[in-house]
């Protein structure tokens, strides 16, 4: 299996800017954090038993020092997404091995969606058929993972961050240039030129919602840079300007974590580097693991995977370290309808 590639990622950045604020806000702890948390919107907590979790993966989990967390990017206003997850990630914290690692999902991959819904679909569907809790339910069957914990975020949020640090530096390709700008509305925030630049949040979006320009992993590294280029400026404030970025971004935030969990994760992430948090994609080694596309319910395209098998092993890997974990029956069964209803080139 590849090594993680080391690279920024602030997908999790949720949880950074709160790590920060603990440390450089601490004595104000009492009074300010809880009243600055108090802007997200909080949703009720998700048990085991009713996300679609399997008997023998919380009996593995529970020996283990990794909390997984879901973090689920939305799009609503820029490209008609209606409320599809056009990110997802799984934010894995190790608190004995003192690492942090990005999971991240790629959204056209063909998986089975259960409760309600008992159909095949897009992986990124599940969180418009039934928000937060249908996706990790959906996450957790065809992956053998244990999500009950999740944070969401617009994607507007992204744009309030950019603005309120006064912008970032981007390197826009040539061929990027027209793309992004077909997503900025306002005509005085139009790019004009390409190479590295001083851009504003809007441009920002424009650079990170290109779609047709080449592939979705292309595009997932336009995210991530982008991200990179926000953990840079946030090295660089203040805790007073860091309290007014939370008070502008938090409001586009919602979570399920309690107020005690996310001091207690927060305080673990101490320890860890979040500047060099691991990153994995699923699948791993992108088109390639590709068997081939389908169209299905009037979507498309729908990827079906060369092995749905290695690609749960090789997530259980790169989680937890686990080279020889055996998938569930639930993930054999899955994978032989699947290849049974729409074919297999293997």
């Amino acid at each position: 299996m590849k090594k993680y590639k080391r690279v920024v990622i602030t997908l999790g950045i949720f949880l950074g800017l709160l790590v920060t604020m603990i440390v450089s806000g601490a004595l104000y702890a009492n009074y300010l954090f809880d009243s600055t948390l108090d802007q997200m919107v909080v949703t009720q907590p998700i048990q085991k038993e009713e996300a679609s979790i399997s008997q023998a993966v919380i009996e593995k989990e529970e020996e283990t020092s990794v909390t997984n967390i879901a973090v689920f990017g939305l799009d609503r206003n820029g490209d008609g997404s209606n409320g599809r997850s056009d990110a997802m990630k799984v934010l894995s914290l190790d608190t004995k091995n003192k690492t942090a690692k990005v999971t991240s999902l790629q959204r056209d991959t063909l998986i089975y969606i259960p409760g309600e819904i008992q159909d095949f679909d897009k992986l990124n569907h599940a969180y418009a058929y039934g928000g937060a809790k249908l996706a990790m339910q959906t996450i957790n069957h065809n992956f053998d993972l244990d999500l009950t914990r999740y944070v969401t975020f617009d994607f507007d949020a992204i744009e309030k961050i950019i603005d309120t640090l006064g912008g970032i530096e981007l390197e826009i390709k040539d061929y990027e240039l027209s793309h992004a700008n077909g997503y900025i509305q306002s005509a005085q925030n139009k790019l004009t030129q390409s190479g590295l630049q001083h851009v504003n949040g809007a441009q920002a979006m424009g650079y990170m919602r290109i779609r047709y320009a080449d592939s979705d992993y292309v595009r997932m590294e336009r995210q991530t840079n982008v991200m990179k280029a926000i953990f840079k400026k946030l090295k660089e404030i203040s805790y007073t300007q860091l309290l007014s970025l939370l008070n502008e971004v938090l409001p586009f935030i919602e979570t399920n974590l309690t107020k005690d969990e996310i001091i207690s994760l927060g305080m673990e992430a101490l320890k860890v580097d979040l500047s060099q948090i691991e990153q994995y994609q699923v699948p791993q080694n992108g088109y390639s693991d590709i068997n081939h596309s389908v169209s299905y319910k009037g979507y498309s395209p729908l990827y079906v995977l060369n092995s749905y098998e290695t690609v749960v092993k090789q997530l259980h890997e790169g989680i937890y370290g686990e080279s020889d974990y055996k998938v569930s029956a639930t993930i054999l069964n899955l994978e032989s309808e699947i290849y049974q209803k729409f074919g297999s080139t293997n």
